[in-house]
């Protein structure tokens, strides 16, 4: 079975004082977020596609999307897979999850989570 995730999040920077500051400390780290995803998509045999969608106009934060295809035997499974996948990738890149880990790094507090077959 197919199925498509897309998750949305809006992504802040404690130190980003400005949208200027925002945009260029998170692009870097958004480009770190998606060379995690490659090879982790190389080591999950069932993930694939992984896309990176920004909306740079939400300051103080800005909105991610992401997007995997996980090839699982039921959504629950897949649900699980993509999740794993998804916060592993943002932690090997500096980034927490709001109100978990560390203060500095990206802070990603999730809007939303949509599923698709």
């Amino acid at each position: 079975m197919r199925t498509e995730i897309e998750w949305s999040f809006l992504v802040t920077l404690e130190e980003a004082r400005k949208q200027g500051d925002l945009v260029a400390k998170l692009d870097g780290h958004f480009n770190l977020l998606m060379e995690e995803l490659v090879k982790l998509v190389a080591a999950y045999s069932t993930v694939r596609n992984p896309e990176l969608n920004v909306d740079y106009t939400s300051f103080p934060g800005v909105v991610l999307e992401v997007e995997l295809i996980v090839d699982e035997k039921d959504e629950a499974k897949a649900l699980g897979t993509g999740r794993s996948v998804l916060w592993e990738a943002i932690r090997r890149s500096g980034g927490h999850e709001k109100g978990k880990g560390t203060h500095g790094g990206p802070c990603y507090g999730q809007l939303s989570m949509i599923t698709a077959r």
